[in-house]
């Protein structure tokens, strides 16, 4: 389905531009005695002196060896580029792992309980419509101001611009995300045709010669072996010019016949499962995002990882979901979209493939495992409705925080012993940046824990922990967001030492960590 001609992002860029460079590289004396005291930090009262003092020994001999110098290639590296540590991010966290997407890499979204319109194919022309709307607004027209944190500061637009029209393409030692500027199109998947339009499916079904069958569970194995069967479709030139439209497509949207009915949990977990990741053979993961649409009118997302991070996503959704919701009216008998009938000039298109037999019979050997990897995948989902983030502002404190004490304390009852844990700060703040690493299990986290579980304790000292350990954890995630935490500049420091062939037993150990 054509969309309209793409034109050069120029406001995006200009505020990318303006944007504030990653700070300096840390001093990498206080990185490490950082890192040193958060990993400890978990047991104050009795950590293991031999494990403490044994780590010691091998920052001090890092500090004193090798540290420097790899310390002062990341300064060089920060003086060339916009980032020192997003490219390598990129390209070792992501584009360099050799596991399927499927679960281990790409994320779901699912929308909201309430729909508009429980017209399945009405609700996805118009959510379909509402997703270019935003893109023509945002980053065609410049019309979309920039998401700012607490009003004030920009955030690097940087991963918008990938979006749309971008794909991971599978390679055998490394992967690579191809941004496909001029990519005007949206891919249709249904039962088992490839098409360019949301309602020519129930128009005509797809010839023999035209199925894909399973083709799309290639995405979802190793990326080596989609690699190698990748290249023996672009072996020949019509499945090639096939490929090329479903890799350079804005976006895919998956037609599902099912219904879902994510008022239920037990609905909601089932439908959850089928956007993260469907039945193993109908998601092309390699996609920037996929719109899943149920016969219902429910709406999920399918998204690759590599592109951007959860919150970009989650912003564009909301933009789309408001749009919709102010642009678009539905019947509400019918669910049918009003309006004047417009004549449509999108074209429309069955993509055709040459001699798919072999490539599905590989696939096929693999559909097993592929199964195997679902049926291990444990998800669950909690409806909690006793209180919600309003409530917990008027107590003064943040809602996250309140949810990584949750998480703690939940761990420590379940498995009788306190973790490490991670969770993702936004980065964005400096240009080009993506996330840094928020370590919630700490001193302060640990004593409310404690606190909680302790029979003799009172409500007024259970408030004053939790209130000392948000406080802490806000501070931890105000640090991570203005380039002052340890991880990623650790991360960075392994990199470099992999490429300088300069190997150190500590960093050894952290990667381990």
């Amino acid at each position: 389905m054509e969309v309209g001609t793409k034109n050069p992002v120029l406001d995006l860029e200009a505020l990318r531009v303006s944007i504030s460079r990653t700070p300096s590289v840390l001093v990498i004396l206080s990185t490490i005695t950082a890192y040193i005291v958060k990993v400890f930090d978990k047991k104050p009262a009795s950590f293991e002196v031999k494990k403490f003092l044994e780590s010691k020994r091998f920052y001090l001999d890092f500090l004193a060896s090798v540290g420097p110098a790899l310390n002062s290639a990341l300064t060089k590296k920060s003086w060339l580029s916009t980032n020192y540590v997003t490219d390598w991010w990129e390209e070792y966290v992501y584009l360099s792992s050799r596991d399927s997407l499927m679960i281990n890499s790409n994320y779901f979204g699912l929308g909201t309980e309430r729909i508009p319109s429980n017209r399945g194919t009405s609700r996805i022309a118009g959510y379909v419509w509402s997703i270019l709307k935003w893109r023509k607004d945002a980053l065609i027209d410049g019309k979309v101001p920039p998401i700012k944190l607490q009003k004030l500061v920009p955030l690097c637009p940087m991963q918008y611009k990938r979006a749309f029209g971008t794909n991971r393409a599978p390679g055998k030692d490394k992967d690579n995300l191809v941004y496909n500027e001029q990519s005007t199109h949206i891919a249709v998947f249904h039962k088992n045709a490839l098409e360019f339009a949301i309602d020519s499916v129930q128009k005509s079904e797809p010839s023999e010669a035209d199925k894909i069958n399973h083709l799309p569970a290639g995405t979802a194995l190793s990326r080596e072996k989609w690699a190698s069967l990748r290249d023996v479709l672009k072996s020949d030139a019509q499945n090639e010019a096939s490929l090329a439209k479903i890799e350079n497509a804005l976006f895919h949207v998956w037609l599902d016949d099912e219904p879902a009915n994510v008022v239920k949990p037990a609905s909601m977990v089932e439908f959850a499962r089928r956007c993260l990741h469907g039945s193993g053979q109908n998601v092309w993961f390699d996609k920037c995002f996929s719109v899943i649409a149920s016969s219902n009118g429910h709406i999920g997302q399918n998204v690759e990882h590599t592109w951007a991070d959860g919150a970009v996503m989650l912003h564009i959704t909301e933009e789309v979901q408001v749009l919709e919701h102010l642009m678009i009216e539905y019947n509400p008998e019918t669910g049918t979209i009003l309006g004047k009938d417009v004549k449509s000039n999108a074209k429309m298109d069955i993509l055709k493939w040459n001699s798919l037999e072999k490539t599905l019979e590989q696939i096929s050997k693999e559909l097993s495992t592929i199964a195997d990897e679902i049926t291990n995948l444990s998800l669950s989902q909690l409806s909690f409705s006793k209180f919600g983030k309003n409530e917990i502002k008027k107590w003064r404190l943040s809602p996250d925080a309140i949810c990584q004490m949750a998480f703690q304390l939940t761990n420590f009852k379940i498995r009788n012993k306190l973790s490490m844990t991670y969770e993702a700060a936004l980065a964005r703040l400096f240009k080009d940046g993506r996330t840094e690493t928020i370590r919630s299990c700490t001193t302060a986290s640990a004593a409310f824990v404690k606190e909680m579980l302790d029979k003799n304790s009172d409500n007024q000292k259970r408030r004053n922990a939790l209130k000392a350990a948000v406080t802490n954890h806000s501070e931890l995630t105000k640090h991570a967001m203005v380039g002052e935490a340890v991880d990623r500049h650790l991360f960075a420091l392994c990199v470099a030492s992999r490429g300088l062939n300069m190997e150190h037993e500590f960093l050894n150990k952290y990667k381990k960590c």
